[in-house]
């Protein structure tokens, strides 16, 4: 059953963004828009980059106006970002303005376990938890992601093997299962299947996932109880609790307490936080504080 507190270390980097991701958007200043002062840069899901000024938008749809194609009309369910390009006497051309809104675009990974979102169908990710953990994931179709981790500096040391597929999606409940294999040099592999729910919108929601260690694993359970909000147009808040349950064998309960923030950019966010863990029930003195921090790229929007 030790191998059940070698499982609740290794969740920390566990990570598994969701179908039809939310657009957010900065409103334009119409009067500015109209005499060509604001500019947008849009990008849409297939990648494709348009610069022009806003002339209206709706839920349905974006009337862009660009210097060389006139007129562009888009549909909004295929906006991906719009960020706002400035020109005053103050900014450059092109200067990024204040107000944009950056969506959570990992909205997707706790610490401990993946969420019950699905990943972008086609979406290559990089991951980097304190320096000495990496981690790659690709999402080949929009129900499935693999995904390999692997310390750093000696991949051999410390690897991970994992499959996460969305078994529901709807606009406020989204349910996932992820299969996940650890090994490394020392310890034999240890096999998990995390089902994921999130309950609420991308902007704010709560997430269950459930532990279940298979029996030549050690045979043990775990939960993992999260939240995750969009506070501000550059940067969300988390909290995870994650509870390592005694089945009376070997192993006394165990529990570890994070909360962080979320800096969220157009293709990349940093993750600053701190994790409570405390060990075999005891609350003291084995109750410290370790500061984490984190980084996750969208390879394949660069």
């Amino acid at each position: 059953m030790k191998k059940l507190l070698l499982v609740a270390c290794l969740f920390l980097h566990l990570y598994a963004k969701a179908q039809n991701p939310t657009v957010y958007y900065a409103k334009p200043d119409s009067t500015n828009a109209k005499i060509g002062l604001n500019e947008y840069l849009i990008t849409l899901k297939d990648h494709t980059t348009i610069r022009g000024t806003i002339i209206s938008q709706n839920t349905q749809e974006a009337k862009i106006q660009t210097a060389n194609m006139g007129i562009v009309t888009v549909p909004t369910n295929q906006i991906m970002s719009m960020n706002l390009l400035v020109r005053t006497n103050r900014l450059s051309r092109g200067s990024m303005a204040s107000n944009v809104y950056y969506e959570n675009r990992f909205v997707n990974r706790f610490f401990f376990t993946p969420s019950g979102f699905a990943s972008e169908k086609g979406s290559f990710e990089y991951h980097n938890h304190a320096i000495y953990l990496s981690e790659l994931t690709y999402a080949p179709a929009k129900n499935i992601s693999l995904g390999a981790a692997f310390f750093t500096f000696a991949p051999s040391l410390l690897y991970n093997f994992k499959l996460k597929a969305s078994l529901y999606q709807s606009e406020r409940i989204n349910f996932s299962a992820t299969g996940t294999f650890w090994n490394s040099e020392h310890n034999a592999g240890v096999f998990a299947i995390i089902p994921s729910l999130s309950i609420g919108k991308k902007e704010a929601f709560f997430n269950i996932s459930p532990i279940i260690l298979t029996e030549n694993s050690g045979s043990g359970y775990g939960l993992s109880l999260g939240y995750m909000k969009k506070v501000s147009p550059l940067m969300s808040v988390f909290t995870e609790n994650f509870f390592a349950v005694s089945n009376g064998t070997e192993i006394s309960d165990t529990f570890m307490l994070t909360g962080g923030c979320r800096f969220d950019r157009a293709n990349h966010a940093f993750d600053i936080s701190v994790m409570i863990p405390a060990i075999n029930g005891g609350f003291s003195p084995r109750i410290f504080l370790i500061p984490l921090a984190s980084y996750h790229l969208k390879i394949n929007n660069l």
